[in-house]
């Protein structure tokens, strides 16, 4: 019926003078429609990083439309502001998708309570001439030979790829095995 939402905020003020000002949270839909938004009172001393209400604030989507792979990949953007004297002096937006999921070790990998059967690829994030340096378009271009193949999940070789990477896998609805860097001990 309903999907809470707990964004962490972290400030950190690189001048020497104490700084109020307020943060603001909206969650809007993919139309780009606003569903729910939440605002609170910060501070930050000079020179050090300060935290918004313990670093977290939440927000509740009601009766959300769950992002549902490659069946409905369907998204939703937070934009924190942070506003100062009236004006938005810093914004980031994250677009994420609501979802739950489980592993059963007799049945497999279930999707919003559906089971959904894994095939897919793993990936290195390189090219002949490029190595890591890929741009938005080389991501776009392997997503669409993945999708192509018929694989609904990849797994990142080895390491975290790009922002861009994990945008282009949530648009298309694949679902993702990102790895931490451990290689030997």
């Amino acid at each position: 019926d309903a999907a809470e939402v707990a964004a962490r905020i972290q400030l950190r003020n690189a001048d020497s003078k104490h700084h109020t000002g307020d943060v603001r949270l909206t969650i809007r839909d993919a139309a780009g429609a606003e569903v729910t938004k939440s605002q609170t009172r910060t501070s930050a001393g000079g020179w050090r990083p300060g935290l918004v209400d313990d670093g977290e604030m939440r927000l509740t989507i009601p009766n959300p439309r769950p992002w549902d792979g490659a069946r409905d990949p369907y998204l939703y953007s937070l934009t924190a502001e942070l506003i100062e004297r009236g004006k938005v002096i810093d914004s980031v937006t994250q677009s994420f998708g609501v979802r739950n999921f489980r592993f059963d070790a007799n049945e497999g990998f279930f999707l919003n309570g559906k089971h959904l059967p894994l095939r897919g690829v793993s990936r290195h994030q390189d090219r002949a001439g490029r190595g890591w340096a890929l741009t938005r378009a080389d991501h776009a271009e392997d997503m669409a030979l993945i999708k192509e193949m018929g694989a609904n999940t990849v797994r990142h070789a080895h390491y975290q790829h790009a922002d861009e990477w994990s945008e282009e896998a949530d648009k298309a609805g694949m679902i993702v095995w990102a790895e931490a860097p451990f290689v030997t001990t």
